[in-house]
């Protein structure tokens, strides 16, 4: 059992590592990123509904249950606010030819959800490294003895 929640809890961070990698990359794009950071949060929900039932660790449970309801909160004032109010741009210059207008609003909307992703990667970083660190122990205090077959 250990060995498959160990599995599950790395590829739950490999996979959220993977999304925050890609916003990166995507925000040369027109509008990826928002495609990217909505894959974060649901994946991230996801993860923390399936951890609510098989975690075990206390603190990481509460914390989880806070981060459950706060993007849940956020997610509907995004869904009901982002686009409900006219648009304001920041301009900025490049250089002489180049000029950038980034949606103000939406800025905002992103660098919340940004740090409020980045807060349940921590709480499974460490999670994880909690259970790694278990694990060790565990195998520290059962060595590998070998079968030896009996002489009947």
């Amino acid at each position: 059992m250990a060995g498959s929640l160990q599995i599950f809890k790395l590829t739950d961070l490999i996979g959220q590592s993977i999304l925050f990698i890609s916003f990166a990359f995507a925000l040369d794009s027109d509008a990826a990123y928002i495609i990217v950071i909505l894959a974060l949060g649901a994946w991230q929900l996801l993860s923390a509904l399936i951890h609510l039932v098989l975690s075990s660790i206390h603190k990481q449970k509460l914390e989880r249950r806070a981060y459950f309801i706060i993007a849940a909160i956020y997610g509907g004032f995004f869904y009901k606010f982002a686009y409900n109010v006219k648009i304001k741009y920041l301009t900025v210059n490049i250089d002489a030819d180049n000029m950038i207008k980034i949606p103000v609003q939406e800025a905002v909307f992103i660098t919340i959800a940004l740090l409020i992703g980045f807060w349940y990667y921590t709480i499974c970083f460490r999670e994880t490294k909690k259970l790694f660190k278990e694990g060790k122990k565990i195998k520290a205090q059962r060595p590998f003895v070998p079968m030896v077959p009996s002489k009947n």
